[in-house]
Formats: structure tokens, C-alpha cells, sequence
């Protein structure tokens, strides 16, 4: 980086701050910061009158195409781009989810509830219908364990019958 002497004209103090020329003139006449008969303005004045004055967005982007201080900070600039760093993050894992969704690895909530309360209500329907679906088959029988093997029977098939989801939700959500 350029070391600006103890005095310094007034081209080199704006190349020093990456500002133009005319508005490192008028910072200084706006200050108060008087030259010599030289022409010359005391470096250490000079550089804290303009660095008071100046936009630091300004700064930073003359500093980005290679004037300026390297030395100048500017946070407003380190937070846009954090922000702008922070929405592109959001807008890829958007761009995920809904291609895992399209791809079928992703449910949505509503219709995923909407399916299991369907395949519940399933199942209670078939277990409190049991008795009904099995008392015909009992009538006129004394035998005890002719009752346990037909009770039997018939349960694991309602069993059978209802933990199948994937015929139910072929039949009832899916339609097919």
C-alpha cells in the first residue's frame, strides 16, 4: 500500500482514500483543512477529515476495483452480503425440498395425516365389526375349542385383512 509523506497535494491524499479528486477537494474545504503555499495539506489532518466524510459503501467499492485504502471496513457491506449469502442458502434448500418432493421422497402433512386417519378409522371399523362378522359362524356350536380355532381363524384373517395398508391405500386414497 502507498505511504503518503508527512505532507501530501491533494491527488495523492484522494488516491490514498479512493476518492475522486474533486470530492476529496471539497471534503477538505468543507473541513476547514487549510494547504500551504505549497500546495500542500498535512497528511494526518487531511486523512481523518476525509475518512470522517466519506461513504464507506463509496470507499468499499472504489477499494473493490483496486483504489482506495485497503484498509477501509465497511460492516453495511459485510452484512449485505452475509444477507444475500443467507437468502441464496434458503432459496437452494427450497429448490431441494421441492425436488425431493417432485421425486416422491417427500409427503406433504396435510395429505399425510388426512391418510393415516383414514387407514385408523379403517382399522376400528374392521375390529368393532369382528363380533358381528364371526357370531354367525358360532351359532349352534358347544364345543369349546371348536370356538377357540374358529375365533381364531377368522381373527388372523381380519388381522391379515387389515394391516394390509398398501391394498387399502390402493383401494380407498389411491382409487386403483
Amino acid at each position: 500500500m502507498l505511504e503518503l509523506p508527512p505532507e501530501a497535494g491533494i491527488t495523492e491524499i484522494a488516491e490514498y482514500c479512493g476518492v475522486s479528486r474533486d470530492r476529496a477537494k471539497r471534503v477538505l474545504d468543507l473541513a476547514g483543512v487549510k494547504r500551504d503555499k505549497y500546495r500542500k495539506f498535512k497528511t494526518e489532518l487531511a486523512l481523518q477529515a476525509i475518512q470522517a466524510f466519506l461513504d464507506t459503501s463509496k470507499v468499499a467499492g472504489n477499494h473493490l476495483v483496486g483504489r482506495g485504502n485497503v484498509d477501509a471496513q465497511n460492516n453495511n457491506l459485510e452484512a449485505l452480503a452475509a444477507a444475500r449469502q443467507q437468502i441464496e442458502l434458503v432459496r437452494l434448500e427450497k429448490m431441494r425440498l421441492d425436488v425431493e418432493k417432485r421425486s416422491g421422497k417427500l409427503l406433504d402433512k396435510d395429505e399425510t395425516l388426512r391418510a393415516v386417519r383414514d387407514f385408523s378409522a379403517h382399522v376400528r371399523s374392521s375390529l368393532l365389526g369382528f363380533p358381528q362378522k364371526v357370531c354367525a359362524d358360532l351359532v349352534g356350536i358347544q364345543d369349546a375349542s371348536e370356538i377357540a380355532r374358529i375365533l381364531s381363524d377368522r381373527m388372523h384373517d381380519e388381522l391379515v385383512e387389515v394391516s394390509d395398508a398398501a391394498a387399502f391405500f390402493d383401494k380407498e386414497v389411491f382409487g386403483a
